[in-house]
């Protein structure tokens, strides 16, 4: 079986936004992560709106657990480590009252390098305070690959309608 993502907010980040768990903030929220899956065809887990928890980063892919489908650098490099990149917050949540919608931006575009070799086919964004409580799921399109490079998930502007995570 292949890896199978789609791009959506978890079910799970809907309900538990409403309850208090997640703190978007720049200054005193919780901390975000995001993490690499695999190459299609080399992952085994089914990851979108059902997924509910980034897990260990190790042993069978479930909902609740990337595991084995966790991303690895194959250069030898050491430049990905289990549970991803840290993002870092631009600012509090903006609010677009044109177009009613909240958003979030990051600071710095995730990335691992400068000399990695990884291949991936998307990644979770997830609550690292939160026991790694899953936000949303992103399918890159295709296989994306870095070689001996740097691998970089070049996040949208931050405006309503194209920002990476946003409410309406």
């Amino acid at each position: 079986m292949a890896l199978s993502i789609t791009t959506a907010m978890t079910d799970t980040f809907k309900k538990e936004i409403l309850m208090g768990t997640h703190l978007f903030k720049a200054s005193g929220g919780n901390t975000f992560k995001m993490c690499l899956f695999k190459a299609a065809a080399s992952g085994a887990g089914t990851w979108g709106v059902t997924t509910t928890n980034y897990g260990s980063g190790s042993g069978s892919p479930t909902v609740s657990n990337v595991g084995t489908d966790e991303a690895t650098d194959t250069s030898g490099n050491n430049q990905y480590t289990a549970g991803g990149f840290t993002m870092t917050p631009n600012a509090d949540p903006a609010l677009d009252t044109t177009n009613h919608v909240a958003y979030i931006d990051w600071t710095t575009d995730p990335n691992w390098g400068p000399a990695a070799t990884i291949t991936s086919r998307g990644c979770l964004l997830y609550n690292s305070t939160a026991s790694g409580a899953a936000v949303a799921a992103f399918d890159f399109g295709g296989d994306k690959t870095s070689t001996t490079g740097t691998f970089t998930i070049t996040l949208p502007a931050p405006a309503y309608n194209t920002a990476t995570l946003r409410i309406a």
